[in-house]
């Protein structure tokens, strides 16, 4: 993990007799922020960014994730855990359990689209489009299973556009924004170029906010900790909890969503 910021506290002792000290004592006592001129280039921290991705997109392709999602929507709040493990070409599995460890679903998305079954109804269902996965967690947020695990595995970069359309500076970071055929519309980077949040379209706007990160090596980072809205009730808080990479692909029979003989997925339009 990335290290945490510790902040000492100073007892300082200004005599007062030489101005010198008095200077140092203010200096040495008063909070310490990053400086940011206004017209800094942000296209600096838009390529520390990309640096950043690139060096998580070159970590192995076959992984395995856990990470728990906290749900909160119209007074109800949910705990579930994601289990998470494919190729990032394709394809992936997902298994949602509930916090006492019920299988709630089973998921695997391929490029033709996405496959869920219901254990406790034995029902299954075929989605073309596989951004059907999100709304199935409680969120309607504009991501298939594979833009949530490149999200989770810092490589965000692959969601959004090379290029950005427009940049500003606010407050301690850079808001840009993107081309209108991206389903992101905002991406705020921190100077030194790490993922703040992303914002953007869909059926109605939506916001990720990343909280906490983790180093997985020595150029890689990762987040930790995703904090996802979808206004005017959904709320939901995603902590990664174990992540993994092989350094081979997972075997087909591993990523296989097997159905019971007397199960047939029924195809959603």
């Amino acid at each position: 993990m990335i290290p945490a910021v510790t902040y000492r506290k100073n007892h300082c002792y200004a005599p007062a007799l030489i101005l010198g000290l008095l200077l140092a004592f203010i200096a040495g006592c008063a909070a310490r922020q990053p400086m940011l001129h206004p017209d800094a280039a942000p296209a600096e921290a838009w390529a520390r960014f990309q640096e950043t991705q690139q060096a998580s997109a070159a970590m192995p392709n076959a992984f395995s994730l856990s990470a728990s999602l906290y749900y909160s929507a119209e007074g109800r709040t949910n705990r579930t855990i994601l289990d998470i493990w494919g190729n990032r070409a394709y394809p992936l599995r997902l298994n949602i359990r509930a916090g006492i460890g019920t299988t709630l679903a089973h998921m695997r998305e391929d490029g033709d689209g996405l496959m869920v079954f219901y254990p406790s109804e034995n029902k299954a269902f075929i989605h073309p489009d596989s951004r059907a996965a999100m709304p199935a967690l409680g969120l309607d947020l504009p991501f298939n299973l594979r833009d949530l695990s490149m999200l989770l595995l810092g490589s965000a970069s692959r969601l959004m556009p090379a290029e950005y359309t427009s940049a500003r500076l606010d407050g301690q970071a850079y808001v840009y924004t993107l081309s209108s055929g991206s389903a992101i519309a905002e991406v705020r980077l921190l100077p030194d170029g790490s993922l703040s949040s992303l914002a953007g379209r869909g059926k109605q706007p939506w916001r990720i906010d990343i909280t906490e990160y983790k180093q997985i090596s020595e150029a890689g980072i990762i987040p930790g900790r995703l904090a996802m809205s979808v206004p005017p009730k959904q709320r939901a808080t995603l902590r990664l909890r174990t992540l993994s990479f092989r350094d081979e692909p997972w075997a087909t029979s591993a990523l296989e969503l097997k159905l019971p003989p007397q199960i047939e997925a029924a195809v959603v339009p």
